[in-house]
């Protein structure tokens, strides 16, 4: 009769402790899926920043049909 109470008491703190693993496991996959949807959002916002780069660029200046004009090439070279 000892011998079957330890070996349940041994299998219920197995089962604790397997628990408690299931519960860390959740909580850091929470925190991973919150850490990915910040990272989506952030690369979201640099595509939106490089498409409304692209777009004034494509522009140039007034009286130039598009793109950097000459003279802005020019700034932009010169250190």
């Amino acid at each position: 009769m000892s011998e079957l109470r330890n070996q349940t008491e041994t299998t219920l703190d197995a089962i604790a402790e397997i628990d408690k693993m299931v519960n860390e496991t959740s909580d850091n996959t929470n925190k991973i899926v919150l850490a990915v949807e910040t990272i989506k959002q952030i690369a979201t916002q640099t595509n939106l920043l490089a498409l409304n780069a692209a777009i004034v660029a494509s522009r140039g200046e007034p009286g130039e049909p598009g793109g950097l004009s000459l003279r802005s090439r020019r700034r932009h070279v010169r250190p």
